[in-house]
């Protein structure tokens, strides 16, 4: 009967409980049963009562940008112009790190989410270990994987390894932890990569995150094919399409932008960007500490927001916070 709920429900006390969807509880009270809220109010009926007083109960934070998998980079990337910044985490991870090590990495980030109360994550993985960190100690949220391939000769290879990785992890998908997939950004994403790449994850189901409008360096290697993004992919002989327009547009143009799409930093964009973002639905994660860190600027965030922009706030591995 009725009375049976009583005694399997935990109850949580505390000076305020703040659902967000509605108003903050005083002296309020939360019910859970099986791992699920079940009910939340002024007083709620139970045996089993945990009080905390001089607290608030709130839902867990969201960090919708992160790079669990670099945590153990700490401090190691100090200074440095943004070009050997990215060679160094990209020798790091593939030349001096091992996957154990890459696993204890993710493990320390997941760890230091859920003790500042980030219980769910916008991860932006390139091994994979996060995702079983993720699983390990129940942190929620999409693992997107991400994936490389400036040149148009590695651009059915990226796309097959990518396919293979996502059919080895969805099996352990659930309900609150999903999988994604990330062209990391357009100096190391052929355009036809990122066509191919959101085709995939139109079909497949699977939300999509892009670093984009992050810096100078970048826009200039969108707009002109020039700096020193497109002297290194020179340097491998990698043919450049120069797009010849912004960042955003660029993506825009590729189709790879809609309402499943997550953009990442967002700095450099003009007016005709705004018209884009809110045409295409695309949300868009905000970096702040990141961006002061590596010098990027100031995100038009209020402007962004004001028209309707989908916003959310990141931290970016903290390689580079």
């Amino acid at each position: 009967g009725p009375l049976t709920g009583l005694f399997d429900m935990t109850v949580f006390e505390a000076d305020w409980v703040c659902p967000v969807s509605s108003a903050p509880i005083a002296n309020g009270a939360m019910g859970i049963q099986d791992g699920r809220i079940v009910e939340v109010g002024p007083s709620v009926g139970g045996v089993d009562r945990i009080r905390f007083p001089g607290c608030a109960i709130i839902p867990g934070f969201v960090n919708a940008h992160a790079h669990l998998e670099l945590t153990i980079l700490r401090g190691f990337l100090e200074d440095l112009e943004f070009i050997t910044w990215i060679r160094t985490v990209t020798a790091s991870k593939q030349q001096k790190l091992t996957r154990h090590d890459l696993l204890v990495s993710a493990r320390l980030g997941v760890l230091e989410c859920l003790a500042a109360g980030v219980t769910c994550v916008g991860e932006v993985m390139d091994v994979g270990t996060s995702w079983q960190a993720m699983q390990e100690y129940g942190l929620q949220g999409v693992a997107y994987q991400e994936l490389f391939g400036p040149g148009d000769i590695h651009v059915d290879e990226s796309l097959q390894g990518l396919m293979r990785k996502i059919d080895a992890m969805r099996p352990q998908q659930t309900e609150t932890r999903k999988l994604g997939v990330s062209p990391h950004a357009p100096f190391t994403v052929a355009p036809r990569l990122f066509r191919m790449v959101k085709e995939y994850a139109k079909a497949e189901k699977l939300p999509v995150t892009i670093h984009i409008a992050e810096s100078a360096d970048e826009e200039r290697y969108v707009r002109i094919g020039e700096g020193p993004f497109a002297d290194r992919n020179r340097e491998r002989d990698f043919h450049i399409e120069v797009a010849g327009c912004s960042p955003v547009a660029h993506l825009d143009r590729c189709g790879t932008l809609d309402a499943d799409t997550l953009l990442i930093h967002v700095i450099r964009i003009e007016d005709s960007d705004l018209d884009i973002l809110r045409r295409t639905g695309a949300a868009v994660v905000h970096c702040p500490k990141s961006n002061a860190k590596l010098g990027h600027g100031i995100a038009r965030v209020v402007e962004m927001s004001d028209i309707g922009v989908r916003m959310s706030l990141g931290t970016d591995s903290v390689a580079s916070n």
